[in-house]
């Protein structure tokens, strides 16, 4: 009886090393898309500065600016988000189908993307899309509105 609780705990244990692995992985792999979200609204400000001086001198507020730009950002992130998410649930598709053509699997085991899981990356795509729109739209708000009307 003793054996098997050592063995629990070293389960356990690894199991708990895995979790702080992957947590790792996924901190590399948001910053990966922060850094790419956060270039595509550096780009976007940049060749769209007139049609932002020109809302300023129509009236637009620096705070709708604002808004705008990083709204931007969170819906270029919740896209990728959702094709990331249905390419996860193909992937897992394909792989119950080959994982059950190769083994026999007890019908109670299925592979399927928890709900939960879902709502989390499409919840983190949205905040990196929330903190990758910031810089940009600050960099919009900083435009001179005379100088946008120029180029």
């Amino acid at each position: 009886m003793a054996y098997r609780a050592d063995n629990s705990e070293m389960t356990d244990e690894l199991i708990g090393y895995l979790s702080l692995g992957l947590i790792g992985v996924a901190v590399i792999t948001l910053s990966t898309g922060l850094l790419g979200v956060l270039n595509v609204g550096l780009v976007t400000v940049r060749e769209r500065r007139r049609e932002l001086a020109t809302y300023r001198a129509l009236g637009a507020s620096r705070f709708t600016l604002f808004v705008a730009v990083v709204m931007e950002a969170v819906v270029v992130a919740v896209v990728a988000g959702l094709i990331a998410l249905a390419l996860s649930w193909l992937l897992v598709a394909v792989a119950s189908v080959v994982i059950g053509n190769l083994m026999w699997l007890p019908p109670d085991i299925s592979m399927t993307v928890p709900p939960s899981a879902a709502l989390v990356g499409l919840g983190s795509a949205a905040v990196v899309g929330l903190l990758a729109g910031i810089i940009p739209a600050i960099r919009a708000l900083r435009a001179s509105v005379v100088a946008g009307l120029r180029e």
